[in-house]
C-alpha cells in the first residue's frame, strides 16, 4: 500500500471517527481540575477527592486555589504573594507538578482502556525528557481459528486497527512531551514572568490535549498535510 493510500484511508478513518463523536473511543478523558464545590457526598470543602470517570474507574481531582499541601496555607496563595519570590517560584511549581501527576494518572487509564494493554504515562517538568510511555498495543488479543475466511478479515481488521490506536497514542505522547518540555522553560521564571493562574492553564491544557479524541484530530491534520505534499510532488 503506497503511503498516499494509507494516509488516505487513516484520514477516512479519523474522519468516521470524529463524527460520531467520543463514542468512538468508548471512553472519556476524566478531568482533573475543578473550581467549583466537589462532587459527592462527603467530599465538600475538600481540595483533592476522587471522582467516577467510567463505570467503577475513579480519579482524583483537584481544586488548584484551595490545595495547600498539608500546609496552613494554600499553594495559590503563596504563590501569589509577592513578598517572597522565591516562596512563590516553588509554590506554584509545587502546585502545577501536583495536577501535572494527577493528569499522569488519568491519562495513563485513559489510554489504557483504549488501547485494551496497560500504558504508563509520567511526566517529569524538571528533566530534559518531559514524557516517556511504554504502549504495547494488540498483545493477547483472542483471534478465530486459521484456515477461514472469516479468520483472515478477523485479523487483518485487528492488526489494523492496533495500528490506528498506536498511531493515535503516539501522536498524543509526543505532543505532551512537547508541551511538557516548553512548561520546564516556563518553570525556570520568577512569579513575575510565569504566573500560578497561567502554570495552571498550562496543565489543564496540558491534561486535555492528552485524550484519545484529540489524538484523533492530531491524525487527521498529518494526514491531510501527507496528502498535500503528496499531490504537490504528483503535480511538479
Amino acid at each position: 500500500m503506497c503511503c498516499a493510500t494509507r494516509a488516505t484511508l487513516f484520514g477516512v478513518l479519523v474522519t468516521l471517527c470524529l463524527a460520531v463523536g467520543t463514542g468512538c473511543q468508548s471512553h472519556r478523558l476524566g478531568s482533573v481540575v475543578r473550581f467549583e464545590e466537589p462532587r459527592g457526598r462527603g467530599n465538600q470543602g475538600k481540595a483533592l477527592w476522587e471522582e467516577k470517570t467510567l463505570g467503577s474507574h475513579r480519579h482524583e481531582v483537584i481544586n488548584p486555589k484551595k490545595y495547600s499541601a498539608g500546609g496552613l496555607r494554600t499553594l495559590y496563595d503563596i504563590a501569589r504573594d509577592p513578598g517572597d519570590p522565591v516562596a512563590a517560584q516553588n509554590a506554584r511549581n509545587h502546585l502545577q507538578s501536583t495536577i501535572v501527576l494527577l493528569s499522569d494518572y488519568e491519562v495513563s487509564n485513559h489510554l489504557s482502556r483504549v488501547a485494551g494493554t496497560p500504558i504508563q504515562v509520567r511526566t517529569f517538568l524538571d528533566r530534559p525528557s518531559p514524557t516517556t510511555a511504554t504502549p504495547a498495543i494488540g498483545d493477547g488479543v483472542a483471534q478465530p481459528p486459521p484456515g477461514s475466511n472469516d479468520a483472515v478479515v478477523a485479523t487483518n481488521v485487528q492488526a489494523y486497527q492496533d495500528v490506528f490506536n498506536q498511531t493515535v497514542i503516539t501522536a498524543v505522547l509526543n505532543q505532551r512531551r512537547d508541551l511538557a518540555g516548553k512548561i520546564a522553560l516556563k518553570r525556570q521564571q520568577s512569579i513575575a514572568g510565569y504566573s500560578v493562574d497561567e502554570a495552571i492553564q498550562d496543565a489543564i491544557e496540558l491534561h486535555e490535549k492528552s485524550s484519545f479524541y484529540h489524538g484523533l484530530r492530531l491524525v487527521q491534520e498529518a494526514a491531510k498535510q501527507r496528502d498535500q505534499r503528496h499531490y504537490a510532488a504528483v503535480e511538479e
